[in-house]
C-alpha cells in the first residue's frame, strides 16, 4: 500500500512506527476540508454565471481534442476546426474529459460542473501524498502541516474552477509519484520499480512536461547503487515499464503523423511565443492558435509539423540574432516562475517557495539523499519554461513538494525531533 506507515531510517536514527489508522484518518480529515474549500469557492465563482460559458475558453485546446473524440473524429483538431490528427498534447486529460462529457452532455452546463469537481477532488487529494511524504521524514505534525498548507493556500483552492485543465491532476500525480519513487529506493523489490515506472509514464501521458523526471530518477539511483547489482537491476525494470508504456502513444504519432514525437508536438510553438519580437517573460494568449485565428488558418493550411518548424525556425533565428536578450528574457522568466508575478505574491505562491527552497536546503544539511529525490523535480521541470515563457499556473505540478519541505522547515524551526510522532 503506498499510503502505509512504515518503520523510517532517518541517518542512523529509527522513526516510531506509527497507527496507520490515525495518519489514515489525519489525512482524510484533512482531504475533505480542503475539498469543501474548493466546492465552495467554485459555487461562488460561477454564483449568477455559467461554468460552461467561463471556462470553455480557459481551456480550448483539450476541449477541442475530447468534442473530437466524442464525435468520432479521433484524437485531431485541438483548435476547434477541422484540422486533422494531432500530438499538440498528450491523451490522458482529453480522454478523461471525453468520458465526463460522452455521459454528461458535449458542452453542456452539466458537464462543466462535473469537470470543476473533478479538479477539485485531484486538488484535494493531492493532500494525502503531501502528507505522507512529510510524515515520512518528521512525524506527524509535520504531516498535518503539510496537507494543511496544500488545503488552505489561497491559489490551490481556486485553480480547480479557474482553468479546465490537467494542472490539479498532474500535482496529484507528481506527488504520488515521489512517494512511490521513495518507497522504490528504499524497497528491495523489483516490481516497486516497475510500478513506478508504469505510473510514472502515466503522469507523462498526462502532462509532458514531466517527462525527464523518472528517467532522472532512475539515473540517479543507478549510479548511487555501485556494487548493489539487484537495486540497479530493479531499476532498469522500472526503465523499462516506462518506455513500454509510453509506447502505445509514440508509436500512435509515428503510424499518424509520420513523425517521431516525444509525447507533445507543441515546443516549437511555446518557444516562439516566448522568442520573438516583443516578447515577454508571460504567456501572451493573444498570439496563440486558441485565441488568433490568422495563427489558426496558417496552422490549418500548412498542417501542425509544418507549422511548428515554421514557428521552431523563426524562435531560433531569434534566439540566434538576440543572444543578449535572450539571456535576459531566460533570466527574467526563471524569476517570473518561481516568483509567481504580482498573483504569486497575492495568493501566497511566492511566500511558499521560498519557504520550500529553504526547507530543501535543511533537508540537503541533513538528510542528501532525500533533498536530492525532491531537488530533482525542482531542477529538471521547470527547464522547458525557463526558455519558453513562465505562468503561474505552469508551477503548480511541484508546489505539493514545496508544500512538504515548508512544513519540513517549520519543524526544524519549531525544534521538533525526526522521533516526536505523537499525534
Amino acid at each position: 500500500m503506498l499510503f502505509r506507515s512504515s518503520v523510517e531510517i532517518v541517518g542512523h536514527r529509527p522513526l516510531i512506527r506509527e497507527n496507520s489508522d490515525s495518519h489514515l484518518l489525519s489525512a482524510f480529515q484533512i482531504t475533505c476540508v480542503a475539498l469543501l474549500i474548493r466546492l465552495v469557492i467554485a459555487r461562488l465563482a460561477f454564483w449568477e454565471a455559467n461554468p460552461a460559458v467561463v471556462l470553455w475558453p480557459r481551456g480550448v485546446e483539450v476541449l477541442a481534442i475530447a468534442k473530437s473524440l466524442i464525435t468520432g473524429s479521433g484524437f485531431s483538431s485541438p483548435f476547434g476546426v477541422q484540422t486533422g490528427p494531432t500530438a499538440f498534447m498528450p491523451p490522458v486529460y482529453p480522454a478523461i474529459l471525453a468520458l465526463v462529457q460522452s455521459l454528461f452532455g458535449l458542452q453542456t452546463t452539466a458537464s462543466a460542473w462535473v469537470i470543476v469537481c473533478l479538479q477539485s477532488l485531484f486538488s484535494a487529494a493531492t493532500c494525502v501524498p503531501v502528507y505522507f511524504l512529510a510524515v515520512r521524514h518528521s512525524g506527524i505534525r509535520a504531516g498535518r502541516s503539510a496537507g494543511w498548507i496544500w488545503a488552505l493556500l489561497p491559489y490551490n483552492a481556486i485553480i480547480p474552477s479557474n482553468i479546465i485543465w490537467e494542472t490539479c491532476l498532474s500535482a496529484l500525480l507528481v506527488s504520488s509519484g515521489v512517494l512511490l519513487i521513495i518507497r522504490a529506493r528504499e524497497g528491495k523489490s523489483a516490481q516497486l520499480w516497475i510500478l513506478a515506472g508504469a505510473f510514472w509514464a502515466l503522469a507523462t501521458l498526462t502532462n509532458a512536461s514531466l517527462l525527464l523526471l523518472f528517467p532522472a530518477y532512475c539515473v540517479l539511483t543507478y549510479v548511487s547503487t555501485l556494487g548493489r547489482t539487484t537495486q540497479r537491476r530493479a531499476v532498469l525494470l522500472g526503465l523499462v515499464a516506462f518506455a513500454f508504456c509510453l509506447a502505445p502513444w509514440l508509436i500512435r504519432n509515428v503510424v499518424v503523423m509520420h513523425k517521431f514525437i516525444p509525447v507533445r508536438s507543441n515546443f516549437a510553438l511555446e518557444l516562439w511565443i516566448g522568442n520573438r519580437v516583443g516578447a515577454e517573460p508571460g504567456f501572451h494568449p493573444e498570439i496563440h492558435p486558441a485565441f488568433n485565428s490568422a495563427e489558426v488558418d496558417r496552422y490549418a493550411n500548412v498542417g501542425e509539423l509544418a507549422y511548428m518548424s515554421e514557428k521552431r525556425n523563426q524562435a531560433i533565428a531569434y534566439m540566434r540574432a538576440n543572444t543578449k536578450l535572450f539571456a535576459w528574457n531566460t533570466l527574467s522568466r526563471i524569476l517570473r516562475f518561481w516568483s509567481g508575478g504580482s498573483n504569486g505574491f497575492l495568493y501566497g505562491v511566492t511566500l511558499l517557495n521560498v519557504a520550500g527552497l529553504a526547507g530543501l536546503w535543511v533537508l540537503g544539511r541533513r538528510h542528501s539523499k532525500y533533498a536530492i529525490i525532491y531537488g530533482t523535480p525542482l531542477l529538471f521541470y521547470p527547464l522547458p519554461f525557463y526558455v519558453t515563457h513562465a505562468d503561474l499556473r505552469y508551477q503548480h505540478p511541484i508546489q505539493p513538494l514545496l508544500a512538504v519541505l515548508t512544513a519540513l522547515l517549520l519543524c526544524r524551526i519549531a525544534g521538533q525531533s525526526p522521533d516526536n510522532k505523537t499525534p
